[in-house]
């Protein structure tokens, strides 16, 4: 017993430590529990979203099978179908899908009907690889699928929580940390690093929670050599200019962050800028 107090003494010693620690704990375990409830709902709102777009997508293609099979004059059904499915299509292909009923009387061109279908059916096969609970899923791609599969279902939502709430809490710590060195600043060059610093690093962690949790994690990372290259190089240099360069280095920091970011959403993620094409 002795040990334990000899510890906690150590750990703790003064009455403004403990408190601090206290609440510390305290916030961390609120921030984790919110975090967990909104990721877990948002999930299971993923789900359901997921599954009713699959089968508003099956009932359209079974739609337009019907129609290019019986090579029907009337398209009221087939409206009706992409009525119900509208809410749930890329923009891209639901506006293809109006342009082609509009034209309909004017010009039947089945040809661009059966490239939409084809569209169609890549969403479906896009949703279908999304779904990963036992019941729907089943791949044989080896070790590689097989552990996404499982951080998925097993994991993210115990994982995820944890790594926001730690990038919560390390935000929190950076901010009280250079909040207490710069009111002890007094030359202007140091109070602009501190206040560039603080800004820069809390973008750039902002920036790596999304790459990690959001892209990579959900396989949306195109995986190039050249953008994992990119991306491990943001890091090391991020980490640099927190610690060394000059005065200035801060906004350096910053120009830096939203370069990547700007690179990132244009040819490291999956359906956005470039890579939309290419990727659906």
């Amino acid at each position: 017993m002795n040990y334990i107090i000899d510890l906690i003494k150590t750990i703790f010693p003064d009455t403004q430590t403990a408190i601090f620690f206290i609440i510390l704990t305290l916030i961390t375990l609120w921030l984790y529990k919110q975090l967990q409830t909104r990721i877990s709902e948002n999930e299971k709102n993923t789900i359901v979203k997921t599954d009713k777009a699959v089968e508003v997508y099956a009932e359209l293609d079974s739609e337009i099978r019907r129609f290019l099979k019986n090579k029907s004059d009337d398209i009221s059904s087939l409206d009706a179908k992409l009525i119900k499915s509208s809410p749930h299509l890329p923009t891209a292909i639901l506006v293809d899908f109006q342009e082609w009923v509009d034209k309909f009387e004017e010009d039947t061109n089945i040809e661009q009907l059966t490239k939409l279908q084809r569209e169609i059916r890549e969403e479906i096969r896009r949703l279908k690889h999304s779904q990963v609970d036992s019941i729907t899923y089943k791949s044989n791609r080896g070790l590689t699928e097989f552990i996404r599969v499982y951080y998925k279902t097993k994991l993210s939502s115990i994982v995820e929580p944890i790594f926001h709430t730690g990038v919560g809490i390390f935000i929190l710590m950076i901010m009280l940390l250079i909040a207490s060195v710069f009111a002890t600043a007094q030359e202007i060059t140091d109070k602009v690093l501190l206040i560039s610093l603080f800004a820069a690093m809390i973008v750039s962690i902002l920036i790596l929670d999304i790459i990690v949790i959001e892209i990579i994690a959900k396989g949306r990372f195109v995986h190039t050599i050249k953008n994992w290259l990119i991306f491990v190089a943001f890091i090391i240099l991020s980490i640099i200019l927190v610690f060394v360069g000059p005065w200035f280095r801060g906004i350096l920091l910053i120009v830096i962050t939203f370069a990547y970011a700007f690179y990132a959403s244009t040819f490291s993620i999956k359906n956005l800028g470039k890579n939309k094409k290419s990727t659906e």
